[in-house]
């Protein structure tokens, strides 16, 4: 029998939760203990919480350590330091109540199951490393905190990944709030305990995660506490946002939240041991197979979310993307996680000579389930066993590819969770936009995508390689095929933007007067204007007729002769930057404007003042000698006549725009539509935003072609060059991640880097008053780092435009992002790799379905999370 200080009734409520709330009446000295816990060694800290349990009459026993599988067995709290080891059997996994044991585990947060065997299992305390020191944390808020103020919020129903980031932010949010979090199942239970359509097969009466995990909380049940009248409630409908947050594993604290929630129980860990095993045996998974690769393949479901659909990829897109060497290792073998029949069956019908290993369990066939309908087998319980499994099989694997899902970020992260191997690759199958109303075809599109695979013979990926002189290639039909298919793309492309021009786009010329005028109000520094003139040239493109006239509005560094020269293409055709008839254009579309006014309001206004006002330059003071304005007089004047145009004008300044694609699109056609009054758009803010770039890459990438000339500093090409950007901020830069030390880039360059210290170089490229700081000369002195400030800011663009190896950008900087984004999109090779701060609203930040991001630590001193989902990012408009 196991003692845990109290008397308990194994399965039944009332004894459980007598030893779970045991803390509750010396709150106050409690809280001290919390507030003091930085300071206090974790042994004292559970010194403490034994002691309590002793004198809630915990028996003294004989000590804790491994005994033979026939002694008997008493357990006490006293003897918490020594590990020890516990029998179980088969008939373990079918008692699904609350064991004795459950109830100790639950109070000794920072113990962990160390071997597990046949015929027993075995404990012992580990609080070495973060994640166990931060479940403590949770531990001691959710049990020992005073139940008169609640954190409550609805248990979901959707997927593993969303309703565990559900209940994760109710931690989290708690914690920072330092009251205890409780979920609320209303009226159907969670539906990874019952059949959605029915409520069948009920795992257990709670009908939340207590069916399956140890108990989370040591308060009241969420209908006693709703009930109560002296309880302070917050819960996920709160005013206050701090309550409604998710929190993904990935997140800060999201990983300790996890597994703080999913400690599972006796039967569960043995239901979970036992599927383990059974899948091993029936796979033949021996010693001889010493790698693998998770290969998850979501479809389902993915399709009925309208806008918000996901696409079916064929089995085809993953495995081309598993480099040759591993599917070439006789010892590897591809995992495949798959809620869809259909893909298992692609599999074996396409790749008949890969190792495929997966469970044999029932499984929908595409989307026939419906909406997130998650038990296919009509076994709740089952399902969740073959979860868990999974969880536990992935990290054997030192690869993954997959698409956007939050059940194949919990995969990845259990991956992580292993530590077994010291790198896990990662692939992602999507690219582009990830949602999108047109994937809800993509089922049947998906079957025609197949069939005709099946007309070129069966052949869809030949993965042996050809030897050719210039090295390994892919064999001549995929080439062929990834031709044609990238060729298809870039037709489909230009398909859709010519439905969106005019039709008489290529007939357009200086003598067309049907457009108005678009006023580039230009800010900030180089890149911030390069995403500007950026955005006002696919506008310009898109329409006919309309003049730009480019102006500098705020510390600029555009438009100058030498970015004339260095940009060449970067400038509409209609501009008033033109010699010849850029000042022509420019007052002829003001007069043509002015004309179309009614009243005496027009004629009051100075149309040489105004003009002078639209193209002043504060970058060109020559050319404004005699003129009675400067920068602010002009930007002032501006803004009154754009106000005064009124329904004439329509003006985008920062921050007040969303910045998608399809929004752009819309804008055009409004100012395309012959009805409308509109004649000038007024820009005036910075586009750091990737949405509306995403279908124009190609254009961009031309648009913003650098002139060889203006690129004096030159990298030397060896095996591997790593390029990073220190952006030195101002102190008044706020939100900015300033202060990132080297041990970041140690972090990512050893968990990324391709070749050894002596195959590759790091550049550091930075402002010249930045040479002499801490980090450069840090990254020196780790790296061996060459110093590349360039000759000029354009200089400086051109060395990190240029990379063709690993970019790392500095940290809220639109400066190297837009280069890393350009370098990425012209050369395959680049990988580029993001550190932040924070993922929710870091300042100034791309999101790239392609870059891989990095959580760092609260001290910025290392990488705390790898490879976080671009998704997970926050990011404020720009």
């Amino acid at each position: 029998m196991l003692h845990t200080g109290r008397a308990v009734t194994p399965g039944t409520e009332s004894g459980s939760r007598k030893g779970l709330k045991m803390g509750w009446k010396i709150y106050p000295l409690l809280t001290l203990l919390l507030l003091a816990t930085l300071q206090l060694r974790w042994t004292a800290l559970f010194d403490y919480f034994g002691k309590l349990a002793a004198d809630e009459g915990a028996k003294p026993t004989q000590p804790l350590r491994a005994r033979p599988p026939e002694a008997p067995r008493e357990v006490s709290i006293s003897d918490r330091l020594r590990p020890f080891c516990q029998r179980w059997s088969e008939e373990d996994a079918h008692n699904r109540t609350l064991q004795p044991f459950d109830i100790w585990f639950t109070q000794h947060p920072s113990w962990v199951v160390t071997n597990e065997t046949e015929d027993r299992f075995c404990v012992q305390r580990d609080d070495s490393d973060h994640l166990r020191r931060g479940i403590l944390q949770i531990y001691a808020n959710q049990f020992l905190s005073s139940c008169k103020r609640v954190h409550i919020r609805y248990m979901w129903s959707s997927g593993w990944g969303a309703d565990f980031s559900n209940m994760q932010g109710g931690l989290v949010t708690a914690l920072r709030g330092g009251i205890p979090f409780v979920a609320e199942v209303v009226e159907d239970p969670w539906h990874y305990t019952a059949n959605k359509d029915d409520h069948s097969n009920l795992t257990c009466a709670a009908g939340d995660t207590t069916c399956y995990f140890l108990p989370y909380h040591g308060c009241p049940s969420y209908k006693e506490l709703r009930e109560a009248t002296d309880i302070e409630i917050i819960d996920d409908e709160s005013q206050d946002p701090e309550f409604s947050d998710l929190v993904d594993v990935s997140e800060e604290l999201g990983s300790e939240a996890y597994l703080f929630m999913t400690r599972k129980q006796l039967w569960l860990r043995r239901a979970v041991f036992d599927y383990k095993q059974q899948f091993r045996s029936k796979s033949g998974i021996g010693p001889d197979l010493t790698d693998c690769t998770v290969m998850h393949v979501r479809r389902s479901d993915v399709v009925l979310h309208g806008d918000q659909s996901r696409k079916y990829f064929p089995v085809a897109d993953y495995v081309r993307l598993i480099p040759e060497e591993r599917l070439k290792d006789p010892n590897h073998y591809i995992f495949l996680l798959t809620d869809d029949q259909n893909a298992i069956d692609e599999a074996h019908e396409f790749f008949p000579e890969l190792k495929w290993k997966y469970f044999d369990r029932p499984r929908h066939k595409g989307s026939e389930g419906g909406w997130e309908n998650q038990t296919p087998s009509r076994n709740p319980a089952l399902e969740v066993t073959t979860l868990l499994a999974t969880f536990d099989l992935v990290q054997e694997c030192s690869a993954m590819v997959h698409g956007a899902s939050s059940f194949a970020e919990l995969v990845h992260q259990h991956m992580l969770f292993s530590k077994k191997h010291n790198r896990i690759e990662r692939y992602r199958v999507d690219k582009g936009r990830i949602h999108a109303e047109k994937h809800e075809g993509s089922e049947e599109d998906l079957q025609k995508s197949l069939e005709r695979m099946r007309q070129m013979n069966g052949t869809v990926l030949d993965v042996t390689r050809s030897e050719e002189k210039s090295g390994d290639v892919v064999n001549a039909k995929l080439v062929s095929a990834t031709k044609k298919k990238g060729a298809a793309r870039r037709e489909k492309r230009r398909e859709k933007r010519a439905k969106k021009l005019p039709a008489n786009q290529t007939h357009c010329s200086d003598s067309d007067d049907r457009g108005g005028l678009i006023v580039v109000n230009i800010l900030g520094l180089l890149a911030n204007d390069l995403f500007e003139v950026a955005m006002a040239k696919r506008i310009a493109t898109q329409l006919c007729g309309w003049h730009v006239i480019y102006r500098s509005a705020w510390n600029s560094a555009f438009p100058t002769p030498e970015t004339d020269r260095c940009f060449p293409n970067a400038l509409a055709d209609s501009n008033n930057r033109q010699e010849r008839s850029g000042g022509y254009r420019t007052m002829e579309a003001i007069l043509r404007i002015m004309k179309s006014e009614d009243g005496n309001d027009a004629k009051k206004i100075n149309l040489t003042a105004l003009s002078r006002a639209l193209t002043y330059n504060s970058l060109e003071p020559e050319k404004h000698e005699g003129w009675d304005m400067d920068e602010d007089k002009a930007n002032a004047m501006v803004e009154k006549w754009v106000d005064f145009l009124g329904e004439r004008a329509v003006k985008i300044e920062h921050g007040e725009y969303d910045f998608k694609g399809d929004n752009i699109d819309q804008l055009v056609s409004r100012l395309q539509d012959a009805s409308s009054k509109v004649q000038v758009l007024s820009l005036g803010a910075f586009f750091i935003h990737y949405d509306w770039m995403r279908d124009w890459m190609d254009e961009i990438s031309e648009w913003l072609h650098i002139d060889p000339s203006c690129c004096t500093t030159s990298i030397e090409s060896i095996k591997e060059t790593i390029v990073i950007h220190i952006r030195d901020f101002e102190p008044e830069d706020d939100g900015k991640n300033k202060n990132l030390q080297v041990g970041v880039y140690r972090d990512i360059i050893e968990k990324y880097a391709t070749s050894s210290k002596d195959e590759r170089q790091v550049v550091v490229v930075c402002q010249p008053k930045s040479i002499n700081t801490t980090i450069v000369q840090d990254l020196v002195q780790e790296f061996g780092a060459v110093v590349r400030p360039g000759e000029n800011n354009i200089d400086g663009w051109c060395i990190l435009r240029s990379a063709r190896g690993m970019i790392i950008p500095s940290t809220s900087s639109s400066f190297s992002e837009l280069a890393a984004l350009l370098a990425g999109h012209e050369n395959d090779n680049v990988q580029v790799h993001y550190p932040t701060h924070t993922l929710r609203n870091p300042m100034v930040t791309l999101k790239i379905p392609s870059w891989k991001y990095h959580l760092t630590n609260r001290n910025n001193t290392g990488v705390a999370v790898f490879d976080v989902d671009h998704e997970r990012l926050k990011v404020d408009q720009a």
